[in-house]
């Protein structure tokens, strides 16, 4: 077993701006390689029912926090916004399917999952539960750049998802 240097962790990195893009083309790299060698997983996972199920739970989970951290406003705006999406784009989804774009992925892709240290590790990967690791590759990337984007580096978001 070995310990990776906490001082490395990449979201330590970011605060500190020690992040580049060179640094983004390898997690992207080893990022698409994963992609490309995971399973093609092209069934119920990548369906509007289950995407449904897991927005309708995330919003379930966080209701409790409007008026605290999100207004009413901004939390009924957002999920309007997803249910629409859903309902508009039933015919996306099954193409996505079709297209063998849901696989088994990370599934919590973000720099707290990630070193940079003697090389790139990228580790923690969600194994409990198959709605969350079994997913569009787009969902995968989404993710990691919104994380890019919340520490501030938007040239950082947008090179990663060209790159990949």
């Amino acid at each position: 077993m070995k310990q990776l240097p906490q001082e490395k962790i990449m979201s330590k990195l970011l605060k500190e701006n020690r992040v580049n893009e060179d640094h983004i083309s390898k997690i992207s790299k080893i990022v698409a390689d994963f992609h490309r060698r995971s399973d093609k997983v092209a069934n119920m996972h990548g369906s509007v029912k289950i995407r449904k199920i897991n927005w309708d739970e995330n919003f379930q989970q966080t209701r409790e926090f409007v008026g605290k951290s999100i207004s009413r406003n901004q939390f009924d705006f957002i999920k309007g916004k997803i249910d629409n999406f859903i309902k508009y784009n039933k015919n996306l989804f099954n193409k996505r399917i079709k297209d063998k774009k849901i696989r088994d992925c990370h599934g919590d892709l973000h720099s707290g999952n990630i070193f940079i240290a003697d090389k790139i590790y990228i580790f923690d990967t969600i194994e409990f539960n198959e709605r969350f690791r079994y997913v569009d590759v787009a969902s995968e990337i989404a993710f990691m750049a919104m994380d890019l984007d919340f520490h501030g580096r938007k040239d950082l978001s947008q090179h990663f998802v060209s790159e990949y």
